[in-house]
């Protein structure tokens, strides 16, 4: 998926620091994301919440993460 818009644009809409939402793009942010900031990130790409929870548990598989 596509988005035009900056890391800071993308903070913004999620209203979170940019080094988070660096952090959240690299795969070096906490291991379990607030539901509020799932939901955020749903909205703000245009997928379910459940799409956004399906790809953090295939993320957490793949990395090893409890």
């Amino acid at each position: 998926m596509k988005i035009n818009s900056t890391m800071n644009d993308m903070a913004k809409k999620l209203d979170i620091s940019e080094s988070y939402y660096s952090l959240i793009e690299n795969g070096d942010r906490q291991t379990d994301m607030s539901l509020s900031i799932i939901e955020k990130l749903a909205k703000a790409f245009g997928v379910s919440v459940q799409t956004i929870v399906k790809e953090e548990m295939k993320y957490k598989k793949e990395n090893q993460i409890a």
